[in-house]
């Protein structure tokens, strides 16, 4: 069985393939596909894109599978991408999911040698750019599946026979960095797609960098080497890093975090009566560990006063907080208003009205005859 690895960059894309080749060679090597990266344009004065479609149709004469990716595609999964197609799919594709909506991306492209696949490639090439279109042969191959090419808009329009034998292959095979940040955690291959040359270059560097992918040491000084792989001397032998050290605990046994609680008040035996002295709710201490406010450094029952002391150096200051019941207090009726007033348990008529105010001057009894103002020396008497 014959399997090609085939991807194309021309002109100041070159700079790009210089970069991710050393990838794509290391990953044909340990799948057994052959790399062909092509770097002649042979299809002007079409687009340069427009190689892709004629590169396939020409691989796909003498293979039986061809995997295309795009310079721009930095593969970091060491499993085969063709293990993600049904035996029974002549292609796959990932879905593009962008603000715009989803739609195929043909960055990543797994073909077997199908009828309606040989089919599908004839029809595009036949059919040629689509004018006004910006992604060249992928408008294209969006339109014949069902598709809207128009980036703006990305959405499926109407059934396709080409989608009958097709598959969709995993998209972390081919997430767009422009759109998915979180593909450099997740990504089997990043996609810098949308970007300018320079902009891809770089990213696709630094990607290079942080994961060590094959051809990282060719992109950096020696003295960056022996910063990110542990290069020794001469030989530049890569050693394993060193394990990591244990990290030691937060406060040591003389650093110990003392903190007093504050006792409880026991709750009264009346729950209508309120405690005599309320813990604080809640203190601030400063590096000092006292607080500023005296009335929150209140007294207790005991006699005691609240200590919040520490042996730490100075810190920023920090909040404790601490709960408690609110009191409840039991309202009390002179006895020159019993009788009067409908909460003492004594019947009342249902016409009998009652206003009754929080003022200090007096309260409002009502009787049969209309509401009368009392004063509280007349209750009081």
């Amino acid at each position: 069985m014959t399997s090609i690895l085939l991807t194309h960059a021309t002109g100041d894309a070159s700079r790009i393939l210089d970069m991710t080749e050393p990838v794509f060679a290391d990953y044909a090597a340990r799948h057994g596909y052959t790399l062909r990266a092509v770097r002649t344009d042979s299809v002007a004065p079409l687009s340069s894109h427009w190689n892709k479609i004629a590169l396939i149709r020409e691989a796909l004469a003498e293979a039986d599978l061809v995997v295309w990716m795009d310079a721009d595609v930095l593969v970091r999964d060491v499993r085969d991408i063709a293990e993600t197609l049904p035996l029974d799919a002549a292609h796959g594709l990932c879905i593009e999911e962008t603000e715009q909506g989803i739609g195929p991306n043909t960055g990543v492209w797994v073909l077997r040698p199908h009828e309606r696949t040989l089919q599908l490639l004839d029809e595009v090439w036949a059919l040629g750019p689509i004018s006004g279109a910006v992604l060249n042969d992928q408008a294209r191959v969006s339109e014949r599946l069902g598709f809207s090419w128009a980036p703006q808009r990305l959405r499926p329009l109407r059934g396709s026979p080409y989608l009958e034998s097709m598959a969709w292959i995993p998209s972390r095979w081919n997430m767009l960095t422009v759109y998915h940040p979180e593909a450099a955690l997740v990504a089997s291959a990043m996609h810098f797609g949308g970007l300018t040359t320079d902009e891809k270059c770089a990213q696709i560097r630094q990607q290079i960098l942080v994961d060590r992918l094959p051809g990282w040491e060719a992109l950096c000084s020696p003295a960056l080497r022996v910063v990110l792989g542990g290069w020794t001397g001469a030989s530049l032998r890569l050693v394993p890093p060193p394990a990591p050290a244990m990290s030691s605990p937060i406060l040591s046994a003389s650093q110990s975090l003392q903190c007093t609680a504050p006792q409880e008040t026991p709750l009264a035996a009346n729950p209508g009566t309120p405690p005599a002295v309320l813990p604080p709710s809640v203190y601030v201490s400063d590096a000092t560990g006292v607080s500023h406010d005296e009335d929150l450094t209140s007294t207790v029952n005991s006699g005691e006063r609240i200590s919040h002391h520490r042996t730490l150096p100075p810190a920023p200051a920090v909040r404790h907080r601490r709960t408690r019941t609110a009191p409840s207090f039991e309202r009390t009726v002179p006895s020159a208003a019993v009788g009067l007033r409908g909460d003492t348990g004594i019947p009342r008529h249902d016409d009998v009205r009652e206003d009754t105010t929080s003022d200090a001057t007096g309260v409002s009894v009502a009787d049969h005859a209309g509401p009368a103002q009392v004063s509280l020396d007349e209750l009081n008497a």
